[in-house]
């Protein structure tokens, strides 16, 4: 059933930039070129070990999205340089990934920066500031770098099902 493995080829990256106080844009996020641990949060342990216990006891706390942490190729892209502008800013932006089904792009709402997600594309969205942003240069390599966000949330992730 590997043939019906959803490829990474065609995830596409998008950012609902804003541009004013109630004005907000779709960019893409181009170059990029590995989303690890897209929605892989963590519990916080929380010890509810009392004097009757016999051994440790603990129940879940929050869950905690971490730090994602995007590999990208540098170009002179006006997106990149959009996302340049947010690192250390502590803007909280909105997140969507799009999976590989098709190339139809989301909208969003021009005033609210809401994302409505495209028809057949399995999906991902959070919200996140940009926590660094810094490249590397090497012999015989592209100059290429990670983007940190940390997200602020939960990340909602919505698998379109096989017809």
């Amino acid at each position: 059933m590997s043939d019906k493995a959803l490829k990474s080829q065609r995830t596409q990256m998008y950012v609902a930039f804003q541009t004013g106080a109630t004005a907000f844009t779709l960019i893409t996020l181009q170059d990029v070129s590995a989303i690890p641990n897209i929605g892989n949060p963590t519990k916080a342990k929380l010890d509810a070990t009392d004097l009757d216990s016999v051994a440790k006891e603990y129940v879940a706390g929050l869950s905690d999205a971490a730090e994602m942490s995007l590999s990208y190729m540098l170009r002179g892209s006006v997106n990149q340089q959009r996302l340049r502008d947010l690192d250390g800013s502590g803007v909280i932006s909105r997140f969507m990934i799009c999976y590989s089904e098709n190339t139809t792009q989301p909208t969003i709402s021009p005033t609210t920066g809401v994302f409505t997600a495209p028809i057949g594309r399995s999906h991902s969205t959070f919200s996140a500031y940009v926590s660094s942003m810094a490249f590397s240069v090497a012999v015989d390599a592209v100059i290429s770098g990670t983007i940190g966000l940390q997200v602020s949330g939960s990340v909602s992730t919505t698998i379109v099902a096989e017809a």
